[in-house]
């Protein structure tokens, strides 16, 4: 079973990079320079840059920005010695799910919004 999903992952990884830029892909798959595509990012202000980042790595995004975020839930729980350990796990659990809720639903708000748009260049 870990086998399977290891395949559909990598599939869904291959089919989105090559739907997203598709000469870099064919070429890849060639193992020829390809001369067309020159990413300079350089120009763009880091609003930007982070726009494009959420755009390209939706997932990526919404896990490293819950992991830190239902860590400092924690921490705040932790800091109220007037509750038992198993309230403050508790406490964690349903604020963390309420805010990775939040976190996934503006995510893909705005992955779509950008597929919409486009990416800033």
């Amino acid at each position: 079973m870990p086998a399977l999903a290891t395949f559909a992952i990598v599939a869904e990884r291959d089919l989105l990079r090559g739907s997203r830029n598709p000469d870099q892909y064919i070429a890849d798959l060639k193992d020829q320079p390809n001369q067309s595509v020159l990413k300079v990012h350089h120009h763009l202000s880091v609003p930007h840059r982070i726009a494009n980042f959420v755009y390209d790595y939706p997932f990526r995004t919404i896990a490293l920005s819950a992991t830190p975020l239902v860590g400092l839930i924690y921490l705040e729980q932790s800091r109220n010695a007037n509750i038992q350990f198993s309230q403050k796990i508790m406490h964690t659990r349903i604020y963390g799910q309420g805010a990775c809720v939040v976190l996934l639903l503006s995510t893909m708000a705005f992955h779509d919004w950008m597929s919409k748009r486009g990416r800033f260049e």
